[in-house]
């Protein structure tokens, strides 16, 4: 108990929007000095603020603060930097957990022997406009990939279908597989127009709501920024193509999302993670509230002390957390050969164990996704025009018959960015190049009729309750 306490109050970073102070009237200087905003940013342990300048009368600001620390009484306003009159916003560094509120102050034009003065007289406050964000830092000691040896590792001798697949952008509505089990045919379901570079996407159990990750800020691979957005998909259901100006999409508040290709909502915590950082040794695993969008936890951890943290990652039906990654090659494990990794996200603790048994041969050429099916319990690999799914819950005993190979036509071609499943089997598929949300008409035919037998059984179960109870009467 003693630690958890320690580890919230040291790390868990609140940040409250400031009260806006207006400066009060004078003479020789203009009536107002107000906030625009107050962005904090939990990981960097920053909050900025940004206030609309003067255009006369001031030769700069000064900057104010009053912090009431977590558990602790609030202190006194007290001065903390002036500025320039050029200056319209200050970054400052927050290590301690807390409400912080701000105001300045216009510096006029008289002097005195300390330096200038600032104006005098009551300073009249603005509605506050409270906004508290909270992000439970975790820093985990011990690496999340339990210890393994490659000694008994083995693959499941699927063909090897890996192909250089080439896309462009197109127009057209309709992508479908050239293989037949299983046969997909998707169709466009909604345009994202207002969505840039979209890199990863997951649906709820129903299929009723999607969330895209999307990666366009500049930077290192682990460094990018973007935004998490929302679709409602069940606006879609039944329809031709839309686009994205019905109001069905929220917009998250800009995060650091790393390449963001490893979003997934656990149907069982009905959580939303992801992995910012991939292909290096320390990484950190991040969770998303999937109504605001706001990051709400980080876990800090080295993935492993042997091997890098894996670019793809999702949840099963069970709550489960798999990650997959393809092999260099060694003296266990051949060239290309995928390896599985699954565990569990706890509220303070990441852990995965490696699987011992894999594929021969992944998708295609490079990682593109990582897709679930829960109807049919399969893992798939994709990439750019290919997918390959395995059994998961039985990975150790699969043979190359168990193995899924689907294979899409090369005209037109797509860039895959997303695979994701409804809990009947229907496939969803984003892809970018034109950006979108497609689905497969063959799972959704088949999702309709598995959501129509599972209606009646509830109901006839629902008849034969009320009859029983009826009897008892």
């Amino acid at each position: 108990m003693k630690r958890a306490i320690f580890i919230f109050i040291l790390v868990a970073a609140v940040f409250v929007m400031p009260e806006t102070v207006l400066a009060a009237q004078s003479v020789k200087t203009p009536a107002k000095v107000k906030i625009q905003s107050v962005t904090a940013d939990s990981d960097a342990q920053t909050v900025t603020l940004k206030w609309s300048k003067l255009p006369e009368n001031v030769t700069g600001y000064q900057v104010e603060e009053k912090v009431k620390p977590e558990g602790g009484k609030s202190g006194k306003w007290e001065k903390i930097k002036t500025l320039s009159r050029k200056a319209d916003s200050l970054t400052l560094k927050k290590y301690v957990s807390g409400k912080y509120s701000y105001r300045v102050r216009a510096i006029n034009k008289r002097m005195t022997t300390d330096g200038y003065q600032t104006q005098k007289g009551e300073f009249s406050k603005t509605k506050s406009t409270d906004y508290t964000m909270k992000v439970v830092q975790i820093y985990q000691s011990a690496p999340a990939l339990e210890p393994f040896t490659f000694a008994g590792f083995s693959t499941i001798d699927n063909p090897n279908v890996m192909r250089s697949y080439g896309y462009s952008g197109t127009s057209r509505q309709d992508y479908d597989s050239v293989t037949e089990d299983p046969k997909m045919e998707f169709r466009s379901l909604v345009y994202l127009s207002s969505i840039p570079n979209p890199q990863c996407m997951t649906v709820d159990p129903e299929g009723n709501t999607a969330w895209v990750m999307s990666s366009y800020k500049s930077g290192s691979d682990n460094s990018r920024s973007g935004r998490i957005y929302r679709v409602d998909l069940s606006k879609y259901w039944g329809k031709d193509a839309e686009g994205d100006e019905n109001g069905s999409i929220k917009e998250g508040p800009m995060i650091v999302t790393g390449h963001g290709q490893t979003l997934s909502y656990n149907p069982v915590t009905k959580e939303l993670w992801y992995v910012r950082a991939v292909n290096v040794r320390s990484t950190t695993f991040v969770q998303v509230d999937p109504e605001t969008l706001d990051v709400v936890k980080e876990i800090h951890c080295a993935f492993s002390t042997k091997t890098v943290t894996p670019p793809a990652f999702l949840f099963d039906i069970h709550g489960n957390a798999w990650m997959y990654i393809r092999s260099s090659g060694g003296k266990y494990v051949p060239r290309n050969a995928v390896r599985f990794y699954k565990g569990k996200i706890e509220d303070d603790h990441v852990s995965f164990t490696m699987q011992m048994r894999g594929l021969r041969y992944p998708a295609g050429t490079g990682c593109q996704g990582f897709g679930y099916d829960p109807y049919n319990d399969l893992l798939y690999v994709a990439s750019d025009g290919q997918m390959v799914g395995v059994p998961a819950g039985n990975l150790d005993t699969a043979t190359a018959e168990d193995v899924k190979t689907v294979t899409f036509t090369r005209s037109p071609s797509r860039e895959f960015e997303g695979i994701a499943f409804s809990e009947e089997g229907c496939a969803f598929f984003l892809t970018n190049k034109r950006c979108e949300i497609m689905r497969d008409e063959v799972s959704y035919k088949k999702a309709m009729k598995e959501k129509e037998r599972v209606r009646k059984v509830k109901e006839k179960y629902k008849k034969n309750q009320d009859a029983l109870n009826e009897k008892k009467d």
